[in-house]
């Protein structure tokens, strides 16, 4: 029997985020899971958003971002094509 798989833990960022680049990870989550989806969205002021996917590791790099911006990074656990629970962050690039 199928089930959605759980949703990473733990989602942050890495390290101070530049005004151009932010790093993300997060803890892998339990369960069956093929890999994982990561969006990043601008304010409303920005055009976007960007999304990676096919994610096995658990951090990721989003760069050629608009500096002073408000960006809501939007995790998932995918398996079998199916998305698990949202998890959510927000940051703002350096100016």
């Amino acid at each position: 029997m199928f089930q959605v798989p759980k949703p990473p833990k733990g989602l942050k960022v890495a390290s101070e985020a530049t005004s151009d680049a932010v790093e993300v990870q997060w803890s892998h989550s339990s369960g069956k899971r093929d890999g994982y989806e990561v969006f990043i969205h601008p304010d409303e002021n920005v055009t976007g958003p960007s999304r990676v996917t096919a994610l096995t590791k658990n951090k990721y790099t989003f760069t050629g971002l608009v500096p002073g911006t408000e960006y809501t990074i939007t995790l998932h656990s995918v398996a079998n094509a199916v998305r698990s629970e949202a998890v959510t962050a927000t940051v703002t690039t350096g100016k």
